[in-house]
């Protein structure tokens, strides 16, 4: 028996087809048109790399963006196109971590990767999320927060305003050119997220070399990413919390999120290797392969093989 797991990031893309053995393959980030995340034409690319016809009897999606840019429901039915014998179970990034780091019993994470968004449940009752509002006007402390506050202070050093650092105007440079270019080239980016994120690496090694301002940015992160985490742990939520998405592999916002929480709330267990959401993808995908999984609107849809006998919303 083949499932596949599948994980749509702002960063990057990946699929797991696991039977007899594990064949695991790297994609591009999904672009956002006209608002929307492309969540679909992603899959469809990811698809090519999936073995030719093997059966398959689980596909689980795990999808950045999913609430905010995407739709479950078109994203599931163009899954069950491409694997029409497939139980399809389409998730937030943010539930498939939450399975990956705890498993079937739930608990909270916070997803810090391009984006933030922390998530909290027991799979049953309680569903609770905080931020994941879009680069735009939330995502506090993730990598396109850190890009963004780090380009700043690039071109602020142009400009010869406070908060500027020349350290991160020489990182622009490396990596834009001219910093007149800097506006364009996050404009017309297909997933302006992802072009912000890119930066966030150059805060981290400039915060590591000791400019102030990028320890600054980089401090702010953790404690944004600490404070959202929090957000979610209220009742009926077991007393455990990990950091994930590309951010936890960060010693320095690591360590201080850690801090942070440990003293607002020295009762909670804190994951040590909670996983992937592509992890959490597969977990579910074999799930879904033995036993029925309902929906629960707008974070977990469920469409099984014979499609008029899907269900929407909270069950």
């Amino acid at each position: 028996m083949t499932v596949i797991g599948i994980d749509l990031g702002g960063s990057g893309s990946r699929i797991a087809v696991v039977g007899e053995r594990r064949i695991d393959a790297e994609g591009d980030p999904f672009a956002v048109v006209d608002g929307r995340a492309a969540h679909a034409d992603a899959v469809r690319t990811l698809a090519r790399q999936a073995p030719a016809g093997e059966p398959v009897a689980a596909v689980a999606i795990s999808a950045a963006g999913l609430i905010s840019l995407g739709d479950p429901r078109l994203l599931a039915e163009a899954a069950a196109a491409l694997w029409p014998d497939a139980v399809i179970v389409v998730v937030s990034d943010a539930v498939a971590a939450v399975m990956s780091a705890w498993g079937s019993a739930g608990g909270a994470i916070v997803a810090a990767g391009t984006g933030v968004i922390a998530f909290a449940t027991d799979f049953a009752h309680t569903w609770t999320r905080s931020d994941g509002w879009g680069h735009e006007l939330g995502d506090d402390g993730g990598a396109a927060w850190i890009g963004a506050r780090g380009l700043s202070a690039g071109l602020r050093a142009v400009d010869g305003r406070p908060g500027a650092s020349p350290v991160l105007l020489d990182a622009l440079r490396e990596q834009f050119g001219e910093p007149l270019r800097v506006p364009e080239a996050v404009r017309s980016a297909p997933n302006p997220a992802s072009v912000l994120a890119a930066f966030a690496p150059r805060v981290s090694a400039a915060a590591r070399a000791g400019d102030s301002r990028a320890q600054e940015i980089i401090s702010e992160a953790a404690r944004e990413l600490a404070q959202t985490a929090l957000s979610v742990m209220g009742e009926g939520i077991a007393p455990r919390l990990a950091l994930v998405g590309g951010l936890s592999r960060d010693t320095a916002i690591a360590e201080a999120f850690t801090r942070q929480v440990r003293e607002a709330r020295p009762d909670l267990a804190l994951a040590a290797d909670p996983g992937t959401p592509l992890d959490g993808a597969v977990a579910f995908a074999q799930r879904a392969s033995t036993a029925a999984i309902p929906s629960h609107s707008p974070y977990l849809f469920c469409l099984s093989p014979q499609r008029s006998h899907h269900s929407l919303g909270a069950s």
